[in-house]
Protein backbone atom coordinates (compact mmCIF):
# COMPACT_ATOMS: atom_id res chain seq x y z
CA UNK A 1 0.00 0.00 0.00
CA UNK A 2 2.88 2.37 1.04
CA UNK A 3 4.26 1.74 -2.64
CA UNK A 4 1.08 2.30 -4.32
CA UNK A 5 0.59 6.29 -2.40
CA UNK A 6 3.66 6.96 -3.07
CA UNK A 7 3.45 6.00 -6.70
CA UNK A 8 0.71 9.08 -7.23
CA UNK A 9 0.73 12.10 -9.09
CA UNK A 10 1.71 14.68 -6.47
CA UNK A 11 -2.15 16.68 -6.99
CA UNK A 12 -2.99 13.03 -5.32
CA UNK A 13 -0.62 11.91 -2.96
CA UNK A 14 -1.59 14.32 -0.45
CA UNK A 15 -5.01 14.26 -0.58
CA UNK A 16 -4.76 9.92 -0.03
CA UNK A 17 -2.42 10.10 2.57
CA UNK A 18 -4.30 12.85 4.55
CA UNK A 19 -7.57 10.07 4.09
CA UNK A 20 -5.03 7.55 6.28
CA UNK A 21 -6.56 4.52 4.38
CA UNK A 22 -6.56 1.26 5.83
CA UNK A 23 -6.63 -1.09 3.17
CA UNK A 24 -5.37 -1.13 -0.69
CA UNK A 25 -8.76 -1.41 -2.02
CA UNK A 26 -9.48 1.92 0.07
CA UNK A 27 -6.19 3.75 -1.21
CA UNK A 28 -7.33 2.97 -5.07
CA UNK A 29 -10.76 4.45 -4.68
CA UNK A 30 -9.71 7.29 -3.21
CA UNK A 31 -7.35 7.85 -5.48
CA UNK A 32 -9.80 7.65 -7.87
CA UNK A 33 -12.27 9.99 -6.55
CA UNK A 34 -9.66 12.58 -6.17
CA UNK A 35 -8.34 11.96 -9.53
CA UNK A 36 -12.12 12.81 -10.49
CA UNK A 37 -12.64 15.95 -8.22
CA UNK A 38 -9.42 17.33 -9.64
CA UNK A 39 -10.30 16.74 -13.77
CA UNK A 40 -13.50 18.46 -12.36
CA UNK A 41 -12.14 21.30 -10.88
CA UNK A 42 -9.75 22.15 -13.94
CA UNK A 43 -12.82 21.65 -16.28
CA UNK A 44 -15.15 23.98 -14.47
CA UNK A 45 -12.17 26.47 -13.49
CA UNK A 46 -11.27 26.69 -17.29
CA UNK A 47 -14.77 27.06 -18.24
CA UNK A 48 -15.71 30.18 -15.87
CA UNK A 49 -12.76 31.57 -16.90
CA UNK A 50 -13.45 35.54 -17.36
CA UNK A 51 -12.72 36.56 -21.10
CA UNK A 52 -10.64 39.74 -21.18
CA UNK A 53 -10.97 42.02 -24.06
CA UNK A 54 -8.17 43.13 -26.11
CA UNK A 55 -6.00 45.93 -25.12
CA UNK A 56 -6.00 48.96 -26.99
CA UNK A 57 -3.53 51.21 -25.62
CA UNK A 58 -4.53 55.07 -25.40
CA UNK A 59 -2.73 57.37 -28.47
CA UNK A 60 -0.30 60.22 -27.10
CA UNK A 61 -2.57 63.36 -26.79
CA UNK A 62 -0.57 66.51 -27.65
CA UNK A 63 1.40 67.79 -24.36
CA UNK A 64 0.61 71.14 -25.14
CA UNK A 65 -3.68 70.72 -24.87
CA UNK A 66 -4.64 70.28 -21.64
CA UNK A 67 -7.53 68.76 -20.09
CA UNK A 68 -9.51 72.11 -20.63
CA UNK A 69 -8.20 72.55 -24.29
CA UNK A 70 -5.51 74.45 -25.91
CA UNK A 71 -4.12 77.22 -23.67
CA UNK A 72 -6.16 80.62 -24.67
CA UNK A 73 -3.79 83.11 -27.27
Amino acid sequence: MGYFIAGLKDEIHLDVRVKQPKTLSESISMAHLIEERNQFQKKTSNHFRPITPPFHPRQQQNSTVGLLGSSPS
